[in-house]
């Protein structure tokens, strides 16, 4: 049966085919809007870094930032946003979304006792391995027989100053940050051959910490990685612990024990080894370099969640 339309029914028809366009057309470009909006947050939550921090970012890897601190340089090298895997048998890809500056060398004697008015070194004039240092000058040593609360008040004692570049703050490294520098840039779990043979490990015979900086710069200007003292780190994540099926943060993560971890071997140890000890152990054989990060960065819990991925 056919079926005759009026011209008014003809133009009704067009009317609502041109309506139902429209709002078709609408929809998608509202689509497209919610598509964009939600990438942009995406991104940024993924970063979480202030625009004042991006501001200071460093423009290529190694490149140099000085911060003077009460008449004492203190030299980071910027370590850009980047991936390295970890362990051996069974390698785990990690990824840092972020850049941050790292320390050129370890935190010396002349930086913590302008800051802290104290010195609590073994390898001092007034330690008590003084015997080992007679005669020296050991302002540039590596301050040692530091714990990890002491670091931490330190780095809130900088951070105090107001000498951070705007949008970040003082830190000590998290277990993440300190392997991907260690590794410059290597996908790989690389050794870096010249720092390795020329560490201040027990093998070389001077039983003491020596000035920092002695070791050739890496490929970012790092150095001292290797030996001279163990560095504490901010957090505790380690080989181990990737495997564990209880993680909930890919770093940031400290067990029920309090233990934390230093980390690059020393002057008395064979090689880069990994210690545990707890939040207020004191070696002599231990301190720590500082990083530069985003004052919403590894510090904070949610860049615990966000900033490191694997």
């Amino acid at each position: 049966m056919c079926r005759l339309y009026s011209s008014k029914t003809k133009d009704r028809r067009a009317h609502t085919t041109r309506r139902s366009s429209i709002r078709e057309g609408a929809r998608e470009e509202v689509k497209m809007f919610l598509k964009k909006a939600l990438l942009t947050l995406g991104i940024a939550a993924m970063l979480c870094v202030p625009r004042a921090s991006l501001a200071q970012a460093g423009s290529q890897a190694g490149e140099l930032k000085t911060i003077t601190v009460k008449g004492i340089n203190y030299r980071f090298r910027w370590a850009p946003s980047g991936s390295f895997f970890f362990g051996y048998d069974d390698p785990v890809e990690i990824k840092l979304f972020y850049g941050f500056w790292i320390l050129e060398t370890e935190v010396t004697q002349e930086m913590w006792k302008s800051v802290m008015n104290r010195s609590n070194c073994a390898f001092s004039p007034s330690g008590s391995k003084s015997e080992s240092v007679r005669g020296m000058d050991v302002d540039r040593f590596p301050v040692e027989n530091v714990s990890w609360n002491d670091c931490q008040l330190f780095a809130t004692r900088l951070n105090d100053l107001g000498v951070a570049p705007v949008g970040y703050a003082f830190s000590l490294p998290t277990w993440a940050q300190w392997h991907y520098v260690l590794y410059a840039g290597q996908m790989e779990n690389w050794v870096d051959p010249v720092q390795s043979a020329e560490a201040n490990y027990r093998g070389l015979g001077l039983e003491r910490p020596c000035r920092v900086g002695k070791s050739r710069p890496d490929r970012w200007g790092l150095m001292d990685m290797y030996g001279n003292v163990m560095e504490l780190l901010q957090d505790v994540v380690g080989e181990d612990l990737l495997k564990s099926q209880d993680l909930t943060g890919p770093y940031g993560l400290r067990n029920s024990s309090g233990v934390i971890i230093a980390v690059g071997g020393s002057f008395d140890t064979d090689g880069n080894v990994t210690t545990p000890v707890s939040h207020s152990d004191c070696f002599e054989n231990m301190g720590f370099r500082l990083v530069l990060v985003p004052q919403d960065g590894p510090g904070s819990e949610e860049a615990i969640r966000t900033n490191v991925a694997w």
